[in-house]
């Protein structure tokens, strides 16, 4: 019995040997979909698959803690490009551990680190990149928005951006309508998931994103919060006039001449309120009228979502569906 196991490993050694490179890098092309356990694992069985599929090896990054992104930068950065082809990454600080309270100062340098090593993978990710995901929710990273969009990402077609806002600067200042190039100029998808007010923070942050981004389709926007004011900003942003509340007074037009409107690429706007007890119920109530309305500018209220999403669940599914897009 042992034997025959034997010859039928040495069997199929042979064949895998004999098989054509371009062959294999099409089977490998469907296989390794998932987050690099795949390709990692072909690396091991033998030299040849092992060149075959070390294209494949940084297709997917998952990148949940300092360490993580250290490894990475370092490892890639050391790589040729053709063998530095990330399609798809997923950068979160939910797995990292807190410094101790004891040690302030240690809090202080791994801020400092963290913001650096996301402008360093970004960089060296950003010419094959398809799909972004990031989550940011302890980490003290300023500018993330900016640094998204000043980062010319040619291939990227979703982005999903989730942050702490006491963690996150977003510029305040309108932005350009016709920025000097288009950063992301394949970008369809955008999903902003924030619990902050809609009109101080996620307003200029989808202004930001979308001022690169000539062709997105879709936006969806959850976990917002609504505060006096955020319903005029939504409708400029559609570029509908603001509705009068129960009292008959509407946001004066200098309130709000500071928002963007959304391209008129943008065909599917959803919007997601949190559900918590200081919701401001009036403004609540303008943007239910909102979207009863029908403008055919794609806006749509969904129900309040649960508040723990699965995010790397979601990024996995996202990512197989486009990689068998692209096969």
């Amino acid at each position: 019995m042992t034997g025959d196991l034997s010859n039928w490993a040495l069997a199929a050694h042979d064949m895998i040997q004999n098989f054509p490179p371009e062959l294999l890098v099409h089977i490998f092309r469907y296989a390794c979909v998932d987050e690099g356990v795949t390709a990692r694992s072909l690396s091991l069985t033998s030299k040849y698959v092992s060149s075959v599929s070390s294209q494949f090896l940084f297709n997917t990054l998952h990148l949940a803690s300092v360490d993580s992104l250290q490894c990475a930068v370092r490892r890639l950065s050391s790589l040729p490009p053709h063998l530095r082809q990330v399609y798809h990454l997923f950068v979160s600080d939910l797995g990292r551990q807190t410094p101790a309270k004891s040690k302030p100062d240690l809090s202080e340098c791994f801020t400092q680190l963290s913001s650096d090593l996301f402008s360093q993978i970004l960089l060296l990710t950003a010419p094959t990149l398809r799909t972004l995901t990031v989550i940011i929710r302890t980490a003290r990273i300023s500018s993330i928005p900016e640094c998204i969009a000043h980062t010319a990402m040619h291939d990227l077609t979703d982005l999903t951006l989730s942050f702490n806002p006491t963690r996150i600067a977003v510029p305040l200042d309108p932005a350009s309508r016709n920025p000097p190039s288009a950063n992301l100029p394949r970008l369809r998808h955008l999903h902003i998931d924030t619990c902050h007010v809609l009109s101080s923070a996620v307003a200029p942050a989808v202004a930001l994103i979308t001022a690169h981004a000539p062709r997105l389709a879709t936006l969806h926007v959850s976990d917002v919060l609504l505060m006096p004011g955020c319903a005029a900003v939504l409708a400029r942003m559609l570029g509908r006039l603001p509705l009068r509340d129960s009292y008959g007074w509407v946001v004066p037009e200098d309130v709000i001449d500071s928002t963007t409107r959304l391209p008129f690429s943008v065909r599917e706007f959803a919007l997601q309120v949190r559900d918590w007890p200081l919701t401001f119920v009036p403004e609540l109530a303008l943007v239910e009228v909102m979207a009863s309305m029908d403008y055919g500018d794609g806006f749509v209220l969904l129900p309040p979502g649960r508040e723990s999403r699965p995010w790397k669940k979601e990024w996995l599914a996202r990512v197989a569906d486009r990689s068998l897009e692209d096969v």
